[in-house]
């Protein structure tokens, strides 16, 4: 029996003002544009998170069972639902209500930390599990990392210390050697967690459904599906919600598109919609993969450039490297800021000189997150002399 699992991940940090050499020397501590993350997070809920997730929860509760989802919402963009758009909030927890959705586990700032202070990523994984479980009242048995990086201490941990049944992660056809990605895997030395590999074919074919212009409808997607996920294979789709929103404006198609597709899968009593964790419950992994001794060695591309760009690998240092000095101080701004500023979103618009496409001013966000670091760590340190 093929399976469907449809996975979104819902990420909004704070918006960083603009901050200079000239606001370190002011010693400015304003750094976080408020104004206008709270215009982004009201745009975007008005127009597109309240009218699909009230559709989605209709569905779900019209046709149940033949409509799940699942949803990886970091702690933090929690925390701004929370304060700004409790609403929105209170739509995707009706969601889970309905036993149609379910919300996974990951890091509270959407962090790397892992691979720079274990210690630092397991506070905030458990500070994520309880932030979901206090929200959605639901315990979260599988975990989503950043950009689905992956490594094999990273499960050991996950199983060891925070006893995680699954992971969904994206490994590059290397480690594979002709494997099929649509099963479940394990770890080279581990029984858990069961590894869900995301099927970037078929997250990208999804994404298409909202583009009527390229006149790919539901009925082939199903079809595609069905023609080339066997039994006990699993179509694991992963992708950020908000690129519905982005493909198409027009609340119209995101309503449509759903209702279309919980339409053409009943027409197939052997198409199954599953969550995470319930693929880890019914399907086993048929075998383990080579090790994987770090997201970035030589076998994990994607992974591999993301980190060598010198700019983010010289900002991710600098900010680990005064993690003792932040948590040996006593005033909360200090842990508040560089939690903050541990979302890998942020890194993520750091553009080397060559792509001026995305901003006229090149390394603008790298100057604003490095001047923002260097502020904090001379505050930090004469709040700690004094």
């Amino acid at each position: 029996m093929p399976s469907i699992c449809l996975c979104f991940e819902v990420n909004h940090p704070w918006v960083l003002s603009p901050y200079t050499f000239w606001d370190i020397c002011k010693g400015k501590m304003d750094f976080v544009d408020e104004a206008e993350t709270i215009a982004q997070l009201e745009k975007i809920s008005t127009a597109f998170y309240l009218p699909l997730n009230q559709k989605l929860r209709e569905l779900m509760m019209e046709y149940k069972g033949n409509l799940r989802l699942s949803f990886y919402i970091p702690g933090a963009t929690i925390d701004l639902f929370e304060k700004y758009q409790p609403r929105v909030l209170e739509s995707f927890a009706k969601l889970g209500w309905t036993n149609g959705a379910e919300f996974m586990g990951g890091t509270h700032n959407h962090s790397l930390s892992f691979f720079f202070s274990k210690k630092e990523f397991v506070r905030q994984v458990q500070k994520h599990h309880e932030k979901v479980r206090k929200s959605f009242d639901q315990e979260p048995f599988v975990f989503v990392h950043p950009e689905l990086f992956y490594s094999d201490p990273l499960a050991a941990t996950l199983t060891d210390e925070l006893q995680y049944s699954g992971l969904i992660t994206d490994i590059s056809p290397t480690v594979f050697r002709n494997r099929n990605k649509y099963y479940l895997y394990q770890p080279a030395t581990l029984k858990r967690p069961t590894l869900l590999i995301k099927s970037e074919t078929y997250s990208q074919m999804f994404l298409k459904l909202f583009q009527p212009s390229l006149k790919y409808g539901v009925k082939e997607f199903v079809d595609t599906l069905r023609n080339e996920v066997e039994r006990d294979q699993v179509a694991m789709l992963y992708m950020d919600y908000d690129l519905l929103f982005r493909r198409n404006a027009k609340s119209a198609i995101w309503l449509q598109v759903f209702q279309d597709l919980v339409q053409e899968t009943l027409k197939y009593p052997d198409l199954y919609w599953l969550t995470p964790s319930m693929v880890v419950a019914r399907h086993k992994p048929i075998d383990s993969l080579p090790p994987i001794t770090h997201s970035h060695d030589n076998t994990m591309t994607l992974s591999r450039s993301w980190f060598e760009h010198s700019f983010r690998k010289e900002a991710l240092h600098k900010l680990y490297g005064i993690e003792t000095l932040v948590k040996n101080n006593k005033h909360e701004s200090s842990m508040e800021i560089w939690e903050l500023l541990q979302s890998m979103s942020y890194l993520s618009d750091v553009i080397s000189k060559e792509n001026t496409s995305y901003n006229k001013i090149p390394y603008k966000h790298y100057y604003t997150f490095i001047n923002i670091l260097t502020r904090l760590q001379v505050y930090t340190d004469y709040k700690n002399r004094q």
